[in-house]
């Protein structure tokens, strides 16, 4: 995809960055999300750490701590 120049139409320029955002990371799998909460619950990784370890995965680190989070509160509200 050509990136478009400074004098194009506004919208092209947003579709050009979500176009990026989208093809750059990938969406999380029921097993990538088993995955990361076990190496949440095992080994207390963060978000950082577990993207730096499958950087073949393309994760972005958003998505994955938006996952740490649901999976902390589920955890905290069985324990509580």
């Amino acid at each position: 995809m050509k990136r478009p120049n400074s004098t194009g139409n506004t919208m092209q320029r947003h579709y050009y960055v979500i176009h990026s955002l989208l093809i750059n990371s990938m969406r999380l799998t029921n097993d990538d999300k088993s995955s990361i909460k076990l190496l949440r619950q095992e080994k207390g990784w963060g978000a950082k750490r577990i993207c730096k370890e499958f950087p073949n995965k393309k994760w972005s680190v958003s998505s994955v701590k938006d996952l740490l989070r649901k999976i902390d509160a589920l955890y905290f509200a069985i324990v509580t």
